[in-house]
């Protein structure tokens, strides 16, 4: 059986995060003014889907559980790592209504680097492309249980 991202996986992740903007973020987080909610080259990997989210505070490397809830008996807020052909990356189980469990990679956070939604789109396309990329192994975490765990809290602080 192939496994596809269907478009409604997306949408209903750009909604979920747009929503969560509105009610929550917005007023306790720093913003980028000049950044939009955006999910980007999300694609079939490992029975689910793999892409980036981008959003004013932060952007995050995500696996979406492709259909139901991929993770029901792992507590939210646990660690699990994923070997890609570039290497090993770690993760945290996240869960938020309205989207049930997923997994996150935080990857910038504040996210005032990036000058425009241009930029942001392209530097999250480059993050799918070098995490697929095996010339570009590495032996070690592209990014640490600790740092995906000090983005994972400040990113999240606000709204879970």
């Amino acid at each position: 059986m192939s496994i596809i991202c269907p478009d409604y996986l997306t949408i209903g992740l750009e909604k979920q995060y747009s929503k969560v903007l509105q009610q929550r973020i917005a007023d306790n987080l720093p913003l980028n003014p000049r950044l939009k909610v955006e999910a980007v080259d999300f694609r079939p990997w490992g029975g689910h889907c793999l892409g980036v989210l981008v959003t004013p505070w932060v952007m995050e490397l995500m696996i979406l559980s492709n259909e139901g809830d991929g993770w029901a008996d792992i507590k939210a807020g646990s660690t699990i790592s994923f070997d890609f052909p570039s290497g090993p990356v770690e993760f945290v189980l996240n869960e938020s209504e309205g989207m049930g469990k997923f997994l996150v990679c935080p990857l910038y956070s504040p996210i005032f680097d990036l000058q425009d939604q241009e930029t942001a789109v392209s530097t999250a396309k480059l993050v799918i492309e070098s995490l697929m990329n095996k010339e570009k192994s590495v032996d070690e975490p592209l990014v640490s249980r600790e740092k995906v765990m000090e983005l994972y809290w400040h990113s999240s602080k606000a709204w879970f």
